[in-house]
C-alpha cells in the first residue's frame, strides 16, 4: 500500500492539522444549523468572497446593506416591519457562518502548502488533500447557489439545494476525519474474528446515518419538524393519510412535509437497530478497545435518538434542535473512528 506520509516525516503533525480542520468544519455545520433555525440565511443578499470578509462598519454602510435587503422577497413578504436593529441580528448570524467557512479554507490551505513544500506528504495524500480543497471551494459555490434560490420569488431556499449543501459539508468532515484517524493512530491490528463483524456493521450504521442526514436536510429545508409534533404516532395515526397527496408519487419523498417526517422517523429507528446490531458484537469479544468503541456508538445513537424525539415534541425548540444536530455529528464521528481503526493494519496507512 502507498504511504500517505513520507517515511522520514512524523504523520502526527499532519493528523493533528486534519483534526483541527474537522473541528472547524463542524463549527461551520453548527453555525449553519443555527442560521437555518433562526431564519437568518437570506440576510446577506450578495456573494463577495473577498470583500465580503469586511462587514458594515458605519451607520451609512448598515443602512445601505439594509436597503439592499429590502429589495428582496424575504423583507417584502415576511419581514415588512423589520427595523435596522433586527436586521443586524440576523445579518451577524449569516456573516458568522460565511466567515467560519472562509476560516476553514484558510486553515486548510496554508498548512497544506507548508507540508507540501517541506515534503511531508506523499503523492497519494497530496492528491487526496487537493481534492478536499477543490470540494471545499465547490461547497462555497453551492452555498451561494442555495441562498440564491430564496432571493427570487419565494423567500425560502430550495430544500434540494440545502440538502446538497449540508451533505457535501458532512462528506468533507467525514473524509478529513478518516484521513486524520489513519495518520495518527498507533493501534496494532486486533487479532479477533469479530473485527470483520464490527467492520460490516459499522458500514451498515454509516449507511443509515447518511440516509438520516439526507432526510434531515429535507426536514430542515421544508420545516417539516413543525408539522406534526407527537410521538410515536403522528397526530393519532401510524401512517398519515396525507403521505401520498402529491403527484407524481416521488414528489412526496422530497416535498410533502408529512411524508418527509414519516421517513425521517423510521430511518432514525433503522439507524438505532443497526447500531444495536453492532453493539451485540461487544458481548462476544474480549477486546477492550472494541467493547469501548461499541459502547460509545450505542450511547451516541441513544443520545441522538432522544434529542430527535425531544426536538419533535418541543416543536423544534432551538437549543434542543441544535443538540440534535450535534448528536448526529457525534454519532457519525465515533462510527468513522471505529470503522477506520478496524479497516486495515495501521502500517499500511491506506
Amino acid at each position: 500500500m502507498t504511504l500517505l506520509v513520507l517515511p522520514d516525516r512524523n504523520p502526527l503533525h499532519v493528523g493533528v492539522w486534519l483534526f483541527i480542520v474537522c473541528a472547524l468544519i463542524y463549527m461551520v455545520i453548527a453555525i449553519g444549523g443555527f442560521t437555518r433555525l433562526t431564519d437568518s440565511g437570506l440576510s446577506i443578499v450578495s456573494w463577495d468572497p473577498i470583500s465580503g470578509v469586511i462587514p458594515p462598519l458605519s451607520d451609512s454602510e448598515w443602512l445601505r446593506e439594509f436597503e439592499h435587503y429590502q429589495q428582496y422577497p424575504e423583507f417584502k413578504i415576511v419581514n415588512q416591519d423589520m427595523q435596522l436593529d433586527d436586521f443586524k441580528r440576523i445579518y451577524w448570524v449569516e456573516y458568522a457562518h460565511r466567515l467560519a467557512a472562509r476560516l476553514v479554507g484558510l486553515v486548510f490551505l496554508l498548512p497544506f502548502l507548508y507540508f507540501l513544500t517541506r515534503r511531508y506528504l506523499s503523492r497519494a495524500l497530496t492528491l487526496r488533500l487537493a481534492l478536499i480543497f477543490v470540494l471545499g471551494g465547490f461547497q462555497g459555490l453551492l452555498g451561494w447557489y442555495m441562498v440564491a434560490s430564496g432571493l427570487v420569488d419565494n423567500p425560502a431556499v430550495s430544500q434540494y439545494r440545502l440538502t446538497a449543501h449540508l451533505s457535501l459539508a458532512v462528506l468533507l468532515f467525514s473524509y478529513v476525519l478518516w484521513l486524520g484517524v489513519g495518520l495518527i493512530s498507533t493501534r496494532q491490528p486486533v487479532d479477533d474474528p469479530l473485527v470483520s463483524y464490527f467492520r460490516k456493521t459499522s458500514i451498515l450504521c454509516i449507511f443509515f446515518v447518511a440516509l438520516m442526514q439526507i432526510s434531515g436536510g429535507f426536514m430542515a429545508g421544508t420545516h417539516a419538524g413543525f408539522v406534526i409534533n407527537t410521538y410515536p404516532d403522528m397526530n393519532g395515526e401510524l401512517v398519515p393519510q396525507m403521505m401520498g397527496s402529491l403527484q407524481p408519487w416521488w414528489r412526496n419523498l422530497f416535498e410533502n412535509v408529512v411524508t418527509i417526517q414519516f421517513f425521517h422517523r423510521w430511518i432514525a429507528v433503522a439507524t438505532l437497530i443497526s447500531v444495536f446490531l453492532l453493539w451485540v458484537g461487544r458481548l462476544r469479544t474480549r477486546q477492550p478497545q472494541l467493547c469501548r468503541m461499541a459502547d460509545m456508538v450505542l450511547m451516541a445513537a441513544l443520545l441522538q435518538f432522544g434529542f430527535g424525539i425531544s426536538a419533535l415534541l418541543s416543536q423544534v425548540h432551538l437549543p434542543i434542535a441544535l443538540a440534535h444536530q450535534s448528536g448526529f455529528i457525534l454519532l457519525l464521528t465515533v462510527l468513522i473512528i471505529m470503522l477506520r481503526l478496524n479497516w486495515s493494519p495501521v502500517s499500511q496507512r491506506n
